[in-house]
């Protein structure tokens, strides 16, 4: 399979993983247009509580485990994480964007007043 092909079927892959969780990958503030494949993986846009900036997704395929890199908004890395199970994706990417531990919920509150009140949406 040609390297080009195999990375877009891992990027795949992974979003595949990811939407499993669509109310943990929302909280993000994940940008759906910025998704893309890249090499041996897939790198998105994120707004979260603890890091704006990018995510990048690798296979280390060898392994059969994942990397996560993090990126600021000037493109400088500011984190990674190696030697992740694909079960382990979202927890261990929310835990790096979004959640802040035990103000988690303050956190929310504050940031969207109101939004406990919702309790039914309805789409026509």
């Amino acid at each position: 399979m040609e390297e080009q092909e195999r990375s877009l079927q891992i990027a795949k892959e992974i979003w595949r993983v990811l939407r499993t969780a669509p109310n943990i990958i929302m909280s993000w503030g994940l940008n759906p247009a910025t998704v893309k494949a890249v090499e041996n993986g897939l790198r998105f846009h994120v707004q979260g509580f603890k890091h704006t900036g990018d995510v990048e997704i690798k296979l280390n395929e060898g392994a059969d485990l994942y990397e996560i890199y993090l990126y600021d908004e000037s493109g400088k890395q500011t984190d990674s994480q190696k030697d992740i199970y694909v079960d382990q994706l979202v927890d261990t990417i929310d835990k790096a964007v979004e959640y802040t531990g035990v103000d988690y919920q303050k956190k929310v509150d504050a940031t969207y007043p109101g939004l406990r009140d919702v309790h039914t949406i309805i789409v026509v």
